[in-house]
């Protein structure tokens, strides 16, 4: 039961921080193209839904803690790329 509260409690706030990269990046790249900003609400609901039509391939051997931690790390470097990107951008090297 534990773990399984873990690994609930592990997909939300992966998805919580996957979907505040998504705004970040959709706020960076698409919104100066024209487009309305998304909240992150709504970059959460598309998360979800995307996770509910392709789902991961859990690995049982692997903790929840680890996977965790293997997707906030991913999405901080992925934000990281992305600020490196945006704000060379505006610098215009």
């Amino acid at each position: 039961m534990k773990e399984r509260i873990a690994e609930l409690g592990a997909i939300g706030i992966g998805d919580i921080a996957e979907a505040l990269v998504g705004a970040f990046l959709w706020r960076w790249f698409i919104v100066p193209l024209g487009v309305p900003a998304v909240s992150v609400l709504h970059m959460m609901a598309l998360i979800m839904m995307l996770r509910w039509l392709w789902p991961e391939k859990a690995d049982p051997t692997v903790w929840a803690f680890d996977r965790l931690a293997d997707r906030l790390a991913k999405s901080v470097a992925t934000v990281a790329v992305g600020a490196i990107i945006h704000f060379t951008m505006d610098v215009g090297i």
